[in-house]
């Protein structure tokens, strides 16, 4: 009898230890359709908080904003795919996503180095205000007009440091 009820509390011990995923921020602003894919495809609304390990995707004509845990503030353009790798819960440690499609504009907080991968290479940057886009066949302008495919980065205050496979 002894020996049933070790194993019992032996496993219900293992089963509350599902791993943790720890939230980003939460969207503060969306215009059009805003989704994250966290298992199951997820409709976003203002105050819904996104998770490390989430896709996020804006439609075409569609932007979000959100307010992450470290203070940065996060804007997605229309046909953006931006996956949060992981994400720091303060501003001395770093975060890193992926930039799959499309682009974002950010602000920032604290000394803390970042690192926004892309198709193109990898940006590591730190304290910095800046705007990143990814085009591959899906940018286009307000006025339906194309942008040459390429990598497209653009900061206001700050540093940043690009890398890619040659250096």
């Amino acid at each position: 009898m002894s020996r049933i009820l070790l194993i019992a509390i032996f496993l219900s011990g293992c089963a509350s230890q599902a791993p943790v995923v720890t939230p980003g921020g939460k969207l503060i602003f969306a215009a059009g359709t805003v989704t994250a894919q966290r298992g199951n495809l997820v409709s976003l609304q203002p105050d819904d908080l996104v998770y490390e390990q989430n896709l996020v995707v804006t439609d075409k004509r569609s932007r979000a904003q959100f307010l992450m845990n470290d203070g940065t503030m996060l804007a997605l353009r229309p046909q953006t795919r931006l996956y949060v790798e992981a994400y720091a819960n303060t501003t001395q440690q770093g975060y890193v996503l992926d930039l799959l499609q499309g682009g974002m504009r950010s602000i920032s907080r604290g000394m803390s180095y970042n690192r926004i991968k892309t198709p193109a290479g990898t940006i590591g940057i730190s304290n910095a205000h800046y705007n990143l886009v990814w085009c591959n066949d899906s940018c286009s302008m307000d006025n339906d007009n194309t942008v040459m495919n390429g990598l497209y980065l653009g900061i206001s205050e700050g540093a940043a440091r690009i890398t890619n496979n040659s250096g």
